[in-house]
């Protein structure tokens, strides 16, 4: 569509005019709007065109006839894209001190969630009350980034730790198997009676930690041992089901 048509323009104002008591002249405004239905779809740029050189005081019943024509007339209401939208960003230009008490009573009596603000208003029925609605979904949006933002910031911490972590243990097992390494090569050059005695008094470590080679012993020099030495050794070999040290436990129970 090219344009609205100066006397749609004309019957919504003077529809905007009107009172509610005014049913005949309503009536036949309706009537010489029904026609028209097509400019409540008009593009924007159109409507913007149609504006610009209205008074503040047309602007201002353009809107209230849209609003009426809107409710009262099938296939009027535009919706998210309808004209009382444009016809109200163009009237806060013209008159932006009193446009407060305009989008109330456009809250008030319509009943196309959209209008004022081209913004769905969630049932509001005034300035103040749409004005705390947009506040408060603002304060939860701002929330929901910052809560948004510290989750993607504890992700980012929580992998850096446990990178960390993971070079702790690294190094930890690496440090482990070194000090088990010298521990070992240690206890290679002792004799076999001295190799078990520290293995009967290690509380640190199980039996996987020695090398099964420390096992190969005979009844004889298992016996060499001292008494209580020896029954702490037993105390760790004989729960052994098998292996090496199962095998020697079964040697020295015979």
């Amino acid at each position: 569509m090219g344009e609205i048509p100066n006397i749609v323009l004309k019957n919504l104002i003077e529809l905007g005019k009107s009172s509610n008591e005014a049913k005949a002249e309503r009536n036949h405004l309706f009537e010489q709007l029904k026609p028209h239905v097509e400019c409540c779809y008009a593009h924007w740029n159109t409507w913007s065109y149609a504006t610009e050189k209205l008074s503040a005081d047309d602007l201002f019943n353009l809107v209230r006839g849209l609003v009426v024509a809107e409710t009262a007339l099938p296939g009027w209401n535009g919706g998210s894209v309808s004209p009382i939208i444009w016809a109200f960003k163009a009237y806060e230009r013209t008159a932006t001190i009193s446009s407060d008490e305009l989008a109330t009573w456009v809250m008030q009596n319509s009943d196309n969630e959209y209008v004022p603000y081209g913004v769905n208003r969630i049932g509001c029925r005034s300035v103040d009350e749409f004005k705390a609605y947009r506040k408060a979904k603002e304060s939860r949006r701002q929330q929901s980034e910052i809560h948004a933002e510290a989750e993607r910031r504890c992700k980012t911490i929580r992998e850096i730790v446990t990178q960390r972590l993971h070079q702790e243990s690294t190094i930890i097992q690496n440090a482990r198997a070194q000090a088990r390494q010298q521990l070992v090569s240690h206890l290679d050059g002792l004799p076999k009676k001295e190799r078990l005695e520290h293995i009967a008094w290690d509380d640190e470590h199980d039996l996987t930690f020695y090398p099964n080679s420390y096992a190969d012993v005979t009844k004889e020099e298992f016996s060499s041992l001292d008494e209580i030495s020896k029954e702490r050794l037993i105390a760790k070999i004989q729960i052994r089901h098998k292996g090496f040290w199962a095998e020697l436990f079964k040697k020295i129970s015979k």
